[in-house]
């Protein structure tokens, strides 16, 4: 019965993609599709009940749990193991996530957030180069100070503790942000039209594309900052180390969900909307952008993508919403299987009960 309900599951999703090329084109309505005969139907109802596809009669409560808005983060982990989603965002099993070494590296990245928000928030809409001489020499004391404030206040909060360790990583942590400061002066001289136009920009926006069963989903979110012109917008997000930033193909694969939301949350609401030039990030630990998505030339050598992109910016929001939908109604639609990731964490809250490796050996068999 294992090899049967393989099979008739391997049958489902081609059926789906099928779909899928049917409503793109890709396929005409003369082609021959695929059909589940009716002992497929009854493999998949006798032995699906383990698969991760939830009854209709729970699917109706997965609405109500999660709500009709989405964190690029809650889509992101959807795209990577549906069940963990399940876990985490709809058993809310996230107990086991607090781990010592990880919130210390949280707390890090949090300081460099608040430190480099409050100085560019100052100078929204201006060049650091175009300042008074006088002024730029004072840029590294104004850094120092807002560093001293973010600190003073985390020490208040009970983030930080006022200790040997603590005083000794002051001093590395103050040395990135200065590292932060010598990059940020460069590439402005460089970028010849954008200026800082926002940072910490919170969202919430509705597309109709994304509508599920005629009901509005929302996404929502907060943009580390927004470089802009008069027409075009670059999206940045800070990372503090380079094994945080994903590579170009998690955005081609529909992994890196942050970025797309990103962009079409500029696109949408931001200043009245803006074109895209595209998004990157910045890496604290190592003082530069790891990872550039343009869709055109910026004139700046340090915005520069390694190779070329072959989207333009509605080829690739095409393929983005795309993905969105199938997400979102994979959500709504009580999908939560375990075959999307292969290498799973070893902090995942619900490793003793996964189904990955069962489920994986009902797929190659269906493939024999």
């Amino acid at each position: 019965m294992r090899r049967e309900y393989s099979a008739a599951r391997n049958k489902q999703k081609q059926i789906a993609r099928e779909q899928e090329q049917l409503a793109s084109g890709q396929l005409t309505d003369e082609a021959a599709l695929t059909t589940l005969a009716p002992a497929d139907e009854a493999a998949l109802a006798q032995n699906g009940r383990y698969s991760g596809v939830l009854a209709a009669p729970l699917q109706d409560n997965i609405r109500k749990r999660v709500g009709n808005s989405f964190s690029p983060s809650a889509l992101e982990a959807y795209a990577a193991c549906p069940f963990m989603y399940l876990g985490k965002r709809v058993w809310k099993q996230n107990e086991f996530d607090d781990r010592e070494d990880v919130l210390n590296k949280l707390d890090e990245g949090d300081i460099y957030h608040a430190v480099m928000d409050r100085f560019i928030s100052r100078y929204l809409h201006t060049k650091l180069t175009d300042l008074p001489m006088e002024e730029q020499e004072e840029l590294p004391k104004r850094l120092e100070e807002i560093f001293a404030e973010v600190c003073a206040e985390n020490v208040q909060k009970g983030v930080l503790v006022e200790n040997e360790v603590w005083q000794a990583e002051k001093p590395r942590m103050l040395r990135n942000l200065h590292k932060w400061l010598d990059f940020e002066l460069a590439d402005q001289a460089y970028m010849p039209l954008m200026t800082p136009a926002a940072t910490e920009w919170e969202f919430e926006f509705a597309l109709d594309e994304l509508k599920y069963k005629g009901k509005k989903v929302y996404l929502k979110g907060k943009i580390d900052r927004i470089d802009a012109s008069d027409e075009k917008a670059l999206v940045t997000d800070y990372k503090r180390s380079k094994s945080s930033v994903p590579g170009i193909s998690k955005l081609e694969s529909g992994l890196d969900m942050q970025m797309p939301i990103y962009m079409l949350a500029v696109e949408a609401s931001f200043d009245g909307g803006k074109e895209l030039l595209g998004d990157t990030y910045y890496v604290v630990l190592t003082g530069k952008r790891e990872s550039i998505f343009t869709f055109d030339k910026s004139g700046n050598p340090l915005l520069k993508m390694h190779g070329s992109n072959p989207h333009t910016w509605e080829s690739f929001k095409e393929q983005s919403i795309a993905y969105l939908k199938k997400y979102i109604s994979g959500i709504y639609d009580g999908d939560f299987n375990v075959l999307k990731q292969q290498k799973c964490s070893d902090y995942c809250p619900l490793k003793d009960i996964c189904r990955q490796a069962e489920m994986q050996q009902l797929g190659k068999e269906g493939e024999e």
